[in-house]
């Protein structure tokens, strides 16, 4: 499966189509077995929240450092730091030699879990392999705080790093990538309109597993109750952890609900997700959306493949990673040409 990328190039791997599928890999057949084994499964109510950003974190940082030395080798050549931009706490990090341009990264979690320090080696990797500055927004978590104060501190966050990229490095927007997973990349995608509009064109947004319709609606939450990693009962709880028992779904806090005009002239895009994943329609459409109003737009596709599959020791991990890089690359690489 590494050969379907890798050499190739991005959008080479995808031949004459914007949609690419993997196949499952015996190693994710074998992962998926064993989930299913375990007792470990989403929070159901508010005081289980607690305990599982505690075990969240913890499995994270274990399934990281698990999967290379690759990880651990790029933490220790890069320099990491908290810094804050505009009061919020960002994650950077800075790899050795010049810098090609910066990835702006926000984490997933159901915006309840999460934290960008168990993601330094996955961060770290990307950082080298792009020759980017990779920034990664540490945003206020629900219920403590709902929305949208996460989206706030997002956009907060962005348009201060994109002033200090300009300052310290002598680029802006157009040599930035924007990237998430799961609730990471629903914020990714809520912010890029107010972004926009305050002036920003981003070179790229990578949107990975992503929750767009808070309505929860989609075919593909079916048929996933009890599974190990996300489901649809998680899916409704992290929503109404999100915005509040009882709070309307609308387009302010739902990409589902923008109208068809909100799309246009959105920064090319990558979706991927796996399609055993509760939230796999949602890249669907939202891939569909972003080709409507005719933006560079390319979705991947992993058979077989569950929710935050790229935390797994799987061949699909690697592919992932390698494919955003990828695409990072593209995005500064078509930033640079002449207008």
């Amino acid at each position: 499966m590494d050969e379907m990328l890798g050499r190739q190039g991005f959008p080479a791997a995808f031949g004459f189509s914007d949609t690419l599928r993997v196949p499952a890999s015996e190693t994710l057949h074998a992962a998926m077995r064993r989930l299913q084994r375990l007792p470990v499964r989403p929070p159901r109510r508010l005081e289980d929240i607690p305990a599982s950003r505690i075990a969240f974190d913890a499995a994270v940082t274990t399934a990281l450092h698990a999967q290379s030395a690759d990880g651990a080798d790029a933490m220790q050549d890069s320099a990491c730091r908290v810094e804050h931009f505009d009061g919020v706490p960002v994650l950077c990090i800075v790899p050795p030699g010049e810098l090609r341009g910066a990835v702006i990264h926000v984490h997933g979690g159901g915006w309840c879990l999460g934290d960008p320090r168990p993601l330094q080696p996955a961060l770290a990797r990307l950082a080298q392999a792009t020759s980017t500055l990779v920034a990664s927004v540490d945003y206020r978590l629900a219920p403590e705080h709902r929305h949208p104060s996460a989206l706030d501190d997002c956009v907060r966050a962005a348009r201060a790093l994109v002033e200090r990229f300009r300052e310290k490095h002598g680029f802006d927007a157009r040599r930035v990538v924007l990237a998430g997973e799961s609730a990471g990349a629903h914020l990714v995608l809520m912010a890029l309109p107010r972004l926009r509009d305050a002036g920003l064109r981003f070179a790229g947004v990578s949107l990975t597993y992503g929750l767009y319709d808070l309505s929860n609606t989609l075919p593909s939450r079916r048929g996933t109750v009890e599974a190990p990693l996300l489901d649809a009962d998680a899916c409704r709880f992290y929503v109404e952890a999100y915005l509040g028992e009882g709070a309307r779904v609308d387009a302010s806090s739902s990409p589902w609900a923008w109208q068809p005009h909100a799309f246009d002239d959105m920064p090319p895009a990558l979706f991927c997700a796996g399609t055993a994943d509760p939230l796999h329609d949602d890249s669907v459409g939202m891939h569909e959306r972003w080709l409507a109003a005719c933006n560079d737009a390319w979705r991947v596709d992993y058979e077989g493949a569950p929710h935050a599959f790229d935390l797994l020791p799987v061949p699909e991990s690697k592919h992932l990673a390698d494919m955003r890089a990828d695409f990072v690359r593209y995005c500064l690489a078509d930033s640079a040409k002449p207008r």
